[in-house]
């Protein structure tokens, strides 16, 4: 029997891995998977320590290391949200100052995005090995920092995919900040030299469709709003 070792980051794990270890799953119901669940930083020490055999992190944590390859995924963009009942929903565009005073819920965030939410929010701190942002509230999932936001007046940040069942129910409200770094940068990450099995192939595939998906349902939902 076949064993396909994956892992993910807090990110594409919600967004793709689940979908598609499912959709995998139903595919090829005698394929073994398992899936561990660590930051992405132990990712990659456990793909080199060929523990695992195909990751979806984020990239710029293996930009420097030679013994892996990586395959980027479609970029999805960051959004900040509170709870339906929040107070900052009172004023028509809060801003960035107004949001972060209030507390902030959320995983890790890498070093490429750290140093810039750390001026935002003033809160959390600045991991100094990595560089990583650590929020003042955080967690490891995407699911608990939602559960956080919606029971209280902590604001949440995540992938604009993530928060569309909640914001379509009425019980969260995305708030009015954009910028052109707040985005998602994962990908495929596996061992350079080891050649990939079928079931990585086809776990890959798998994602590949997942995002297309997403991204086909993210064009029909901007023409039904233009």
């Amino acid at each position: 029997v076949e064993v396909l070792r994956v892992s993910a980051g807090p990110y594409p794990a919600e967004i793709a891995v689940a979908p598609a270890l499912g959709r995998l799953t139903s595919r090829y119901p005698q394929l073994r998977i398992e899936y561990s669940t660590c930051n992405w930083r132990e990712i990659i020490g456990k793909l080199l320590q060929a523990q695992l055999d195909i990751a979806v992190v984020e990239l710029s944590v293996v930009n420097q290391e030679p013994r892996l390859l990586a395959e980027a995924l479609p970029r999805h963009r960051g959004v900040f949200y509170c709870r339906a009942e929040h107070p900052l929903l009172q004023q028509a565009t809060p801003d960035i100052e107004q949001i972060f005073s209030y507390p902030f819920a959320g995983t890790a965030l890498p070093a490429r995005v750290g140093q810039m939410f750390y001026r935002l929010a003033r809160t959390g701190a600045i991991d100094p090995d990595t560089g990583d942002y650590l929020p003042p509230i955080r967690v490891d999932t995407v699911s608990l920092a939602k559960a956080i936001v919606l029971a209280s007046d902590a604001i949440g940040m995540a992938p604009h995919a993530l928060i569309v069942p909640e914001l379509t129910a009425g019980k969260l409200a995305a708030l009015p900040f954009d910028e052109p770094w707040l985005h998602t940068n994962y990908g495929f990450v596996y061992l350079k030299d080891r050649p990939l099995s079928p079931a990585q192939h086809a776990f890959m595939a798998e994602i590949r469709t997942v995002e297309q998906q997403l991204a086909e349902t993210k064009r029909c939902v901007s023409i039904r709003v233009a």
